[in-house]
């Protein structure tokens, strides 16, 4: 009965992956930063801005999310600033907007 079922879930490293991933968008800060970042192009400050904190809270949770690859940077002069461009995962943040508008009213 469970012949070849196994092939039909990811590799362990890939399940390790992926709950990383899971785990740091997790986080609600994260999240929200997520969010903005789907949609637009912010800096450090704006994020600090639009979330109500400090500035080197914001870096703390960018660099988390830069470290897996989440969102990308692009430095002006001494501005950075932060966008989330994979699809893929701005397609996770919809799907997962949508089921929870959908099923948890």
């Amino acid at each position: 009965m469970v012949d070849g079922i196994e092939q039909q879930i990811p590799s362990d490293q890939t399940i390790d992956s992926v709950s990383s991933h899971l785990e740091v968008m997790g986080n609600p800060t994260r999240l929200k930063i997520m969010y903005y970042l789907s949609t637009n192009e912010l800096g450090v400050l704006e994020l600090s801005e639009l979330l109500n904190m400090s500035m080197p809270a914001i870096s703390h949770h960018l660099r988390i999310l830069k470290d897996k690859n989440i969102v990308t940077r692009r430095h002006e002069g001494k501005n950075v600033y932060y966008k989330m461009e994979d699809p893929c995962l701005i397609q996770v943040l919809d799907l997962a907007k949508v089921h929870i508008e959908n099923h948890h009213s």
